[in-house]
């Protein structure tokens, strides 16, 4: 697909220093394009089913948005720290489409990309201006455009519509009617032809959605346990607290 529109929804640029604790695995969804380096010590880094992979001190790690991420924190052994920072970025192609669905990124990135993402990371990073930052993710997005590849057989229109609508009303109670209306297709047949095209059921699609904006939120917010069920879409916290461990394997709570 020949990318004639690109606009940036939404944008963060953050990290830490000076991690002590060799971490864990973590696991976490966002629902949005997360680009990570590693500046001090390592990431383990596993998406979904994937093999762990380790980005190695200075590595990158790129996952998609919605994608089940397992990550470990490595201290470095001569400095026993770690330190990190991200870009993430929800990106709109052509009026219609997410970036990261277009692409298959490498989860790791090696070589002579390390350099040039860097040298991008220490830009934006840099810069005092939102606007500055900005058009810098703009050359982010285009260095990793170049460094994947198209993702094949990529959407039935019908359903990109049906999966950008429940991600824009995920807040609501959306039923499979009302998704399948938005494809403009029976009900009936509308469930088949989204598990076929996405790999789960539309409310599977739509709760995992739900789940990730809540990671974030968890993450990144001191919001209350209730108030970020029930703006994910959750209005039972107890059903929210079940899902939630189900995916992440700790409860809200312990997470």
């Amino acid at each position: 697909m020949k990318v004639e529109q690109a606009y940036i929804k939404y944008f963060k640029a953050d990290g830490f220093n000076d991690l002590c604790t060799e971490g864990a695995p973590i696991v976490k969804s966002l629902p949005y394009l997360s680009i990570v380096q590693a500046t001090e010590g390592s990431y383990g880094i596993k998406l979904g089913n994937e093999e762990e992979q380790n980005t190695g001190k200075g590595g990158f790690f790129i996952a998609p948005a919605n994608v089940l991420q397992t990550i470990t924190h490595h201290i470095d052994s001569v400095s026993k720290k770690m330190s990190a920072r991200w870009v993430f970025v929800d990106c709109e192609v052509n009026g219609r489409y997410k970036f990261d669905k277009l692409f298959l990124f490498p989860t790791v990135v090696k070589g002579e990309t390390v350099q040039k993402l860097s040298e991008i990371f220490n830009k934006i990073f840099a810069a005092e201006s939102i606007l500055e930052k900005m058009s810098l993710s703009y050359l982010l997005l285009q260095r990793l455009a170049e460094l994947a590849s198209p993702a094949e057989n990529y959407s039935d229109e019908r359903i990109e519509r049906a999966a950008e609508y429940a991600e824009r009303n995920f807040a609501d109670k959306i039923t499979v009617k009302e998704l399948a209306k938005a494809a403009c297709m029976s009900q009936a047949n509308f469930y088949g032809v989204f598990k076929k095209t996405i790999g789960v059921s539309p409310m599977k699609y739509l709760n995992n959605y739900r789940l990730s904006v809540a990671c974030d939120w968890l993450l990144f917010t001191d919001m209350p346990i209730a108030e970020i069920a029930e703006k994910a879409g959750f209005y039972d916290q107890f059903y929210f607290s079940r899902m939630f461990r189900s995916v992440f394997g700790v409860c809200p709570r312990e997470y």
